[in-house]
């Protein structure tokens, strides 16, 4: 299902068994403790009513919200459409303020309008396109949601097209991960995103001066709640406000017009020359010897990124400045290793390089990765050459619109606040292809964020953006040698861009040099297994003592895994994220990253050795 509407999957999607940790820490946020939400949450009061055990029928008449599931065959009364009613499903599980009749606000609303089977749906579209009613999102199964007045909604009422009908209730837009925190731990401090509509539930459509659309109003509004506003930003489609407080006041946003949902907000955070070989690896397919991603051969075949522009919004690159720049990204004024960066922004502060007193350095190594030409480590670039000893990256003679994300603590504060503007420069310059490595630790949830990217993907269907799944899977949940599930990062839960997590890699030999600063291992496992990368994730076995980066088709330990909570497949695709020899950042080169053993001793100063999705 793509997601065009106000809010898509973050209220419209139906929830898979959550098992992990809510408000993991983060620097600065007053959520700094954690809050652990038991495996049977949907089994406890009050979500076990919200959650019954329907028909697992695909074509059983059910609405699957993020908040409740119900039946809806036993909800309407009557068979002739013109004189038939739908009844609301039982809600006496949600707080009764969060409960109301339609059009308490104003003089439209938003209702939920289902079709009994797939054919009778594509019935319901071209009746509501021939009313003029926008659909504002698609809801499982079988059913859209829509703004009505109070005409219109009659007028669907007596359609054979439609099966059932009813109020959005407030009750249902919050995040019931969220929800699971207030019943539990309802003083608990956090921080808070909530979405707000532009074209009001109390006001006519294209009318705003009075609904939650307006921000003045909006923020006296939020004031009223005991919630400190944060920010808030302009969306394309309604606003986003960020604010911060205590866990049992969000529910008092749902009583705001214009409304639409409220989550809790996690900060952002950051997420090769065997990997790219034709050449067999052990373990490289299945098990069984064969190439990793098999690049070499695509470049055999004439495709090596020319014509293609790419963008990557990451830390910083290298120097930040042309006439300086990382060689692999060419050189200004050449002939034979011109310079193929055409756009560079700061967002979230002055410069773009890639600053490593500000926790720079990644961005670097991520483009080296994408379409580094290796030119340091041997490549001829100009000839097409490109000796299996460089680290060239997959398309070295793509070109670059680089956006900078890092600010001036070192944070991700370059990130816009409505993703779609983080897209749209980068396409009108030409890219085609968005890439990023980094996200919120939101373990399996569809957010804002995760939207936004739909958002965008379904309004530029050329666009292809990228995201990588995050590096949060642990074994902790039980500790049992076994990696646990659903930690998916947003936006990397969206549905219409490509989520890649980390496969192992295949140099056995591998040393992690971090902390120790040397290149050997004392007994074969010191600096070489997942217990030595992080001894309290991974403590047990068959994890324990595994190599990091021994077995090509592996999924690395900490690269998380799906499901999504809506049950949906994720990660999409795997590539190596373990041991990953790409390019070093010019500034600042003290820290050594994941190290630098694998790496000639001349080349150290141009390339490093890291490691994620």
């Amino acid at each position: 299902m793509s997601s065009r509407g106000v809010f898509g999957g973050m209220l419209l999607a139906s929830l898979a068994l959550w098992s992990g940790v809510v408000g993991t820490q983060e620097a600065g946020a007053q959520d700094a403790d954690l809050v652990v939400i038991p495996d049977d949450w949907r089994n406890t009061h009050p979500f076990s009513a919200r959650f019954p055990t329907l028909g697992t029928s695909p074509e059983s008449p059910i609405i699957d919200l993020a908040a409740m599931r119900f039946a809806t065959h036993e909800l309407t009364e009557g068979d002739d459409p013109s004189s038939r009613q739908f009844r609301a499903p039982n809600l006496e599980s949600f707080p009764p303020d969060l409960v109301r009749e339609p059009f308490a606000h104003g003089v439209t609303d938003l209702f939920i309008v289902q079709a009994q089977s797939p054919k009778e749906q594509t019935m319901l579209r071209s009746e509501l396109e021939r009313l003029e009613i926008p659909v504002l999102g698609a809801i499982p199964r079988f059913a859209y949601l829509v703004r009505l007045t109070r005409t219109e909604r009659q007028t669907l009422s007596r359609r054979p097209e439609v099966f059932w009908l009813g109020l959005l209730q407030p009750a249902w837009r919050i995040s019931p991960k969220l929800d699971v925190i207030i019943e539990t731990t309802p003083t608990h401090s956090l921080r808070l995103t909530a979405i707000f509509d532009d074209t009001g539930e109390n006001s006519d459509r294209g009318d705003n001066s009075d609904n939650g659309g307006d921000t003045a109003t909006l923020e006296a509004a939020i004031g009223a709640t005991g919630l400190s506003l944060v920010d808030v930003v302009e969306r394309r489609r309604g606003l986003k406000v960020r604010l911060e407080g205590t866990a049992v006041d969000a529910r008092k946003l749902l009583t705001i017009p214009g409304c639409l949902w409220v989550e809790r907000f996690a900060g952002y955070e950051l997420h090769n020359n065997v990997a790219r070989s034709s050449d067999n690896v052990a373990t490289g397919r299945n098990g069984a010897a064969g190439p990793l991603m098999d690049v070499e051969d695509v470049w055999a075949r004439g495709l090596r990124g020319e014509g293609q522009i790419a963008a990557v919004s990451d830390t910083g690159l290298s120097t930040g400045d042309l006439a300086t720049l990382h060689h692999d990204f060419g050189e200004q004024g050449s002939a034979t290793n011109p310079l193929r960066v055409i756009a560079a922004y700061a967002l979230g502060r002055a410069t773009w390089d890639d600053n490593q007193t500000l926790a720079g350095a990644h961005g670097t190594h991520v483009t080296g990765s994408l379409l580094g030409n290796g030119i340091r480590s041997g490549s001829n670039p100009a000839i097409d050459d490109y000796p299996a000893s460089s680290y060239a990256g997959t398309a070295p003679k793509a070109k670059l619109v680089f956006q900078s994300l890092l600010d001036g603590s070192g944070a991700l504060g370059g990130i816009p606040g409505d993703l779609n503007d983080l897209f749209q420069p980068p396409y009108d310059d030409g890219a085609r292809v968005h890439c990023n490595s980094w996200g919120t630790p939101l373990f399996g949830a569809y957010n804002a964020d995760s939207q936004e990217v739909d958002e965008f993907i379904w309004d530029h269907p050329d666009m292809v953006i990228t995201y990588t799944a995050g590096n949060r899977s642990r074994d902790l949940s039980p500790v049992d040698g076994i990696i646990d599930a659903d930690t998916i990062g947003a936006p990397g839960t969206s549905k219409n861009a490509i989520v890649v997590g980390a496969s192992e890699n295949y140099r056995p030999d591998f040393v992690y040099e971090f902390p120790e600063g040397d290149c050997t291992s004392s007994n074969g496992i010191e600096q070489k297994t997942w217990g030595w990368f992080s001894s309290s994730n991974f403590s047990a076995a068959p994890v324990f003592p595994d190599l990091l980066a021994d077995n090509a088709s592996g999924l690395g330990a900490f690269s998380s895994r799906g499901p999504t909570d809506d049950g949906r497949i994720k990660p999409d695709l795997l590539a190596p994220g373990i041991a990953v020899i790409s390019t070093r950042t010019d500034s600042f080169q003290s820290y050594q990253q994941w190290g630098t053993c694998q790496v000639p001793v001349d080349l150290r100063p141009y390339y490093v050795v890291q490691g994620g999705t």
